[in-house]
């Protein structure tokens, strides 16, 4: 809520057109109850969030299914259309549209508006998520916008924005982008996250389901995102911390071998006689004594 505050001090002070902008139709907002087939407006952001009936967005070259409490935002084109997959259900959407008028370059070059910068960036090739807190949040802001205007939709179009840059597993429209992969993930936080949590469960028996939900995606997706950040899969990683472990204690401790390993999140001794060996080119013992004559060398 900060930055939204020091984004209103700048838009109050710098930017005296945003009110007449946002009652000219710079902001436009209604719940959409029939299909939609070219009903698109020329240099506007569209955000849909779906609260009744499954829906089929088709956009570009490409379509999604998608179930209630789901979003989409992308850019009004004729490209894009709402089809409803299930009309015997009834169908709600709540639509907002927003003019790129309203993110001029000396507003979006400021560092609180990394995350929108970052949304509005991705909405260019269509970004889509489900998640129902955030999109019953997201519906409570653009319902208080229906009751207000000028200013009052301005900030709730940027509330709505903030939002999704802390949703953590927007993805990429299909066909727009190739892998549809995790987008608009604050990227270094969640490497961080899930660094830290890995540090300090080292010696607890982590899974890959654990990693997932440190970091609010699939696993399938974790692993993607992780490697293409890391070089290595998390799995892997986790098994460089336990090791780097198990060498330290090998080397400034006489404990034995198996209660290291279980002290390193390992239940399988044979399983980590291999890893290590693979690893670290020798057998614990070996790496042990090895160590032992080193420091023996050097007193």
């Amino acid at each position: 809520m900060l930055y939204l505050c020091i984004l209103l001090s700048y838009i109050i002070l710098f930017m005296d057109n945003f009110e007449g902008l946002a009652e000219d139709r710079g902001i436009m907002l209604k719940r959409i109850f029939n299909p939609l087939q070219g009903d698109f407006q020329e240099g506007y952001y569209e955000l849909d969030v779906i609260e009744h009936g499954n829906v089929t967005f088709h956009y570009g070259n490409g379509s999604c299914r998608l179930r209630p409490a789901s979003f989409f935002l992308g850019v009004s084109e004729p490209s894009l259309v709402i089809r409803s997959a299930d009309v015997k259900e009834g169908l709600s959407v709540l639509q907002m549209r927003f003019h790129r008028h309203l993110f001029p370059s000396s507003l979006l070059a400021l560092p609180e508006m990394r995350k929108i910068r970052a949304v509005l960036k991705y909405a260019e090739d269509g970004i889509y998520g489900n998640n129902a807190d955030m999109c019953k949040e997201l519906c409570d802001v653009l319902d208080a916008q229906m009751s207000g205007g000028g200013i009052t939709a301005v900030m709730s179009m940027y509330q709505a924005l903030s939002l999704i840059g802390e949703y953590r597993a927007v993805r990429a429209f299909p066909s727009r982008k190739l892998d549809n992969m995790v987008l608009n993930i604050p990227q270094d936080v969640v490497i961080r996250k899930l660094n830290d949590y890995m540090s300090t469960h080292v010696n607890q028996a982590v899974r890959l389901a654990d990693m997932a939900k440190v970091a609010g995606l699939t696993e399938t997706s974790l692993c993607r995102f992780y490697k293409s950040k890391m070089g290595v899969s998390p799995i892997a990683y986790m098994d460089n911390l336990r090791l780097k472990r198990a060498c330290e204690l090998l080397e400034y401790t006489d404990r034995a071998v198996k209660e290291i390993v279980y002290e390193c999140g390992y239940s399988d001794t044979n399983f980590f006689y291999k890893l290590f060996k693979r690893k670290i080119g020798m057998t614990p013992l070996g790496f042990r004594v090895r160590k032992q004559k080193l420091r023996g060398a050097m007193q």
